[in-house]
């Protein structure tokens, strides 16, 4: 159970509690936070999942993904692994199983037993939590991003390539949840709009989409990534300074707004959206959405 933080959550919701870790110093924290945040009714005890099958009914799983600072990233070497969480998932009505969203979804597909439903939940615009419902746990949909702290879910069937077109008057950042949720092409086709590139998540379209799952810009202006015609765009921009955004692009984007603002051209503080179409760098000048 980690620190506690799902058991918490999980009692103070009404929910009658068995948490369990292997570890006895992360179970004494975890029964110290539960008891500064008042979530009572839980029973704790020292156990390894893969050696002890937990009592009957619904069961939430988070294997642990770090063996002391190191992070764990080969689910084979989780604890518990893949193999035993397929046994402590047999027979069961409702389950829940926490993993990491830095694995890609394909990995965890192959590894884990088929759920009933996939979400992504992002907290700030950055991937938290991958989440397999199963059984009566799930809601009936097949793939769901869900953005925090705004609390809004987006949900249907995995559906992730988006058309494909010309830039429009602006452009979008879609929220990682969405991507790796395989329901960016949903999402872009229920509202109105496309990618510029079919390998690159940026979405764009003529019309402003308000939606917390997209960090939106409007477009000033167009250039390839050669520094003499940028530096010309920046400065027929008045820009002081430039915020970077990019996608497909090996290079930092502080070399990136080193190489292309190496003094100030004026007071303005725009976005460079750095990215590719085929085979061409391209940047776009914008301004965020108000």
């Amino acid at each position: 159970c980690g620190m506690g933080s799902d058991a918490i959550a999980l009692a103070r919701a009404g929910i009658k509690v068995y948490a369990s870790d292997k570890d006895e110093v992360a179970l004494h924290f975890a029964e110290t936070n539960a008891a500064v945040y008042r979530a009572e009714g839980i029973q704790w005890s020292v156990a390894d999942a893969s050696e002890v099958i937990p009592p009957k009914g619904a069961i939430f799983l988070d294997p642990a993904r770090r063996r002391g600072s190191r992070r764990i990233m080969d689910p084979n070497d989780w604890s518990p692994t893949p193999e035993h969480i397929g046994k402590l998932l047999e027979g069961r009505g409702a389950a829940c199983l926490k993993l990491s969203p830095a694995t890609d979804l394909e990995v965890l597909l192959e590894l884990f037993p088929q759920p009933d439903e996939i979400e992504v939940i992002s907290l700030k615009g950055e991937a938290k939590e991958t989440l397999f419902w199963y059984g009566k746990l799930a809601s009936g949909v097949e793939r769901r991003a869900t953005c925090l702290p705004d609390e809004e879910s987006f949900a249907g069937p995995e559906h992730a390539q988006a058309p494909t077109g010309e830039i429009g008057a602006h452009i979008y950042d879609p929220d990682p949840a969405l991507i790796r949720a395989g329901l960016l092409g949903a999402f872009a086709e229920e509202h109105g709009l496309r990618t510029i590139d079919p390998e690159i998540a940026y979405l764009t379209g003529d019309q402003v989409v308000d939606s917390p799952f997209l960090s939106g810009l409007k477009v000033l202006g167009q250039e390839s990534l050669d520094p003499r015609k940028m530096r010309k765009l920046l400065r027929e921009f008045k820009v002081g300074t430039l915020r970077i955004r990019k996608r497909g692009i090996a290079e930092r984007p502080g070399a990136l707004e080193q190489r292309f603002l190496p003094k100030s051209f004026g007071d303005r503080t725009l976005t460079l959206v750095a990215t590719r179409i085929g085979d061409r760098h391209v940047g776009f000048l914008a301004e965020p959405h108000a």
